[in-house]
Parts: C-alpha cells; sequence; structure tokens
C-alpha cells in the first residue's frame, strides 16, 4: 500500500513538474514575442506642430466669405452600374482605386479587414487578398489573439502606387501600417495616441506624400513615401480663411495641394504645398467627421474639377477649379474615389443587407455645360 503511494506522488509531482515546466515556456514565448514584436517606424508625438495662438490668428486670417452656389445644375448624362466584387460587404468605412482602376481597395469596419480586389473585366472584380490590420505579429496569429469589439472600428486605406504597397489606418487605435499586396504584413509605420479617432488616410497620385485628418486634434498630418513626417497643421477653431474646425478629409491634386473637408465650417478649404490657404469651397448643409463627406480631385479634365461626396443629399457635388461654379448629379453614395481616367467609384449603402460598390462614367461634356450656364448668367 505504502509503495503505492509512493509511485502515486511521484506521478503527481511529474505531472505537476511538467505544468510549470509548459506555464514557464509559455511565459518565455510571450516575452519574446513582446520583445519581438514589429515597432513604430515613427513616433508622431514628436513631431514639430504649426499651432497657432489666437493673437495670430487675427492677424493671418480674413474674414469668412462664402462661394456663391447660383449656377448649380445637375449632370443627367452618365452610365452607373453596380460592380460584382464577390465579397459581402459589412461595414465599409472607406474605398480606393489605383490609376488605371485594375485595383481597388474596401476598408470593411464590420469585420476588420481592407480588401484588395483585382479588375477581371469591366464592372467585375475579384478578390486577390485580405488585410488584417490587427494581426501585428506572427505570435498572435499563432494563438489567434484577434480584437473583439462590440462596436465596429473604422478603417481607412489607400494604394502608395509608388512603392507598390497598401497603407491601412485603424482610427480607432491611432494606428497606420503598411502591407505588401499580397497582403502580407511590411511594418507598423505610425502607432501614437496623438492619430486617435484619425479618420481618413489619402496618398498624392504619385506617392509622394500622404494625409491623415484628426477632427478630435483638430489637425491634419502629411508624411512621405519614406514614411517621415513632412507636417502637421492645426489651428484655433473658427471661421476665418485657413482655419480648420473638425477636419474630417484630406485630399491631394498633381501640384500636392491638400484639399481639407472642414467639416464644421461645411466647406472644404485648399492649401498649397507648403500647407498656405488658397481658396475654399462651400458644402453647405450638416457635415459628419464619422459618416461624413470625402473628396476626388480630377484636375486632368479640361475643366479640372473636385467631387465631394454628399451622402445626406445623396448626391455627388461637382465644383470646378478655375470657376465658381458648381455641378451636382443625384447618386446614392459614402466614400468616393476616382482613376486617372476620371471615372468614379462609391458605396451605396441605402440597404443594409445589400451593400455594394457602384463605377461611374460621365457621359456628357460637363466642361460644356459649365461655359453654357456662363452664357447663361451674362
Amino acid at each position: 500500500m505504502r509503495e503505492e503511494l509512493k509511485k502515486s506522488k511521484r506521478k503527481n509531482n511529474k505531472n505537476t513538474s511538467i505544468k510549470v515546466l509548459g506555464v514557464l515556456a509559455m511565459a518565455v514565448i510571450i516575452v519574446m514575442a513582446l520583445l519581438l514584436a514589429p515597432k513604430p517606424k515613427y513616433e508622431i508625438s514628436n513631431i514639430p506642430r504649426q499651432k497657432l495662438p489666437q493673437t495670430i490668428l487675427q492677424q493671418q486670417f480674413k474674414p469668412w466669405h462664402t462661394p456663391t452656389a447660383e449656377n448649380t445644375a445637375m449632370i443627367k448624362n452618365f452610365d452607373l452600374k453596380r460592380i460584382d466584387t464577390g465579397v459581402k460587404l459589412i461595414k465599409p468605412t472607406d474605398l480606393a482605386v489605383n490609376g488605371d482602376g485594375n485595383l481597388m481597395l474596401v476598408a470593411d469596419s464590420g469585420v476588420d479587414v481592407i480588401y484588395l480586389l483585382e479588375k477581371t473585366k469591366d464592372y467585375s472584380y475579384r478578390l486577390k487578398s485580405k488585410i488584417y490590420m490587427e494581426k501585428h505579429s506572427a505570435i498572435a496569429d499563432f494563438f489567434g489573439w484577434h480584437r473583439q469589439k462590440a462596436e465596429p472600428i473604422y478603417l481607412y486605406c489607400d494604394f502608395n502606387e509608388k512603392l507598390k504597397t497598401v497603407y491601412g489606418l485603424d482610427g480607432d487605435a491611432g494606428v497606420v501600417k503598411e502591407f505588401n499586396y499580397d497582403g502580407s504584413y511590411i511594418l507598423t509605420v505610425f502607432d501614437s495616441p496623438s492619430l486617435l479617432k484619425a479618420r481618413s488616410l489619402r496618398f498624392s497620385r504619385n506617392g509622394d506624400i500622404a494625409g491623415i485628418s484628426i477632427p478630435m486634434q483638430n489637425e491634419v498630418i502629411t508624411f512621405g513615401s519614406n514614411n517621415s513626417i513632412i507636417d502637421s497643421y492645426s489651428t484655433v477653431t473658427g471661421t476665418g480663411l485657413g482655419q480648420i474646425s473638425q477636419p474630417g478629409f484630406i485630399g491631394f491634386d498633381s501640384r500636392d495641394y491638400r484639399y481639407v473637408i472642414d467639416a464644421n465650417n461645411s466647406r472644404v478649404e485648399v492649401f498649397d504645398d507648403k500647407m498656405n490657404y488658397t481658396n475654399n469651397y462651400y458644402i453647405g448643409g450638416w457635415v459628419s467627421t464619422i459618416a461624413g463627406p470625402q473628396l476626388a480631385v480630377v484636375d486632368s479634365a479640361a475643366e479640372p474639377y473636385m467631387v465631394v461626396s454628399d451622402n445626406t443629399k445623396k448626391a455627388l457635388l461637382f465644383y470646378f477649379l478655375k470657376k465658381n461654379i458648381e455641378i451636382a448629379m443625384d447618386v446614392n453614395n459614402f466614400c468616393i474615389a476616382s482613376d486617372s481616367s476620371g471615372n468614379l467609384y462609391t458605396i451605396d449603402n441605402t440597404k443594409a443587407n445589400d451593400i455594394f460598390i457602384t463605377k461611374i462614367k460621365i457621359l456628357e461634356d460637363i466642361g460644356a455645360d459649365i461655359k453654357n450656364i456662363q452664357q447663361g448668367n451674362e
């Protein structure tokens, strides 16, 4: 009997030792994972700020004026078709296409995934890869440690056509990451509280510069294709020209001019490549920073224009950059992107159980339209 008790005790001790060794091995793996996890390349908290004190604001900014909207007309001759992607969208928050329109990105915050789609024929794309923002290390993938959230997060995405890579912004975590086209992770570019609640990420068409808008910080940040910070712009909130109040989006034209959606003032403000104020366009109505408008600049057209997605009015608003004229198009829209040919892409989310992407080809000469409007006003 004693011998059996001794054997049982030795067996229990052996099992306990194995369990202890297992726990220690797991602890070592976790520590190594934390030590080896990729670090952000740059710390945003150290970047220079262009915060302007109130005393300077009174001298720098002119009183706000509103461009007239008396010339508003409607674009009626256009081709709008649904794009077949083979992907069921849950809660898309951003859309991007590359220059030739052969690749498309859709950020779906409902499932925490950025889809990279490849064109197979006109109005048809297939899934090329899935990009997971939360997969920041191999060890997290191995153990299946994925973020669980009751509410959808806000993801934004764009192509860096210069490097042939994809960038993703997690606005809830304040993280920007870079990926290959096959969905494989490259690096964490930024990981900073300064980017919390950021609401847009856009590259210029040549990939030389990108911008991030941060409504909560009343700030826009630009960085280069080498992932180094170029500049930060923030002002005391107000309505003066050049002042921003809850910037919800930033885009670029071919000159690297910045187009900032100034949400609280219902306008788009234009800054040059040195972030000096040049012009503004009045959007009107209520502008949200969460599900608010985006913009795309088509300056390759004979009459360069900017198109703004207005989800509240169910319309796309066209502003001609060289003339004080606005033209609208009745389209269900959420988000906006354009390719180099001027084709427009947007998301129709009017039905929660059937969200899809549409491609819009403008069939009429909108340059001729604005000439007709001008003649009618003379």
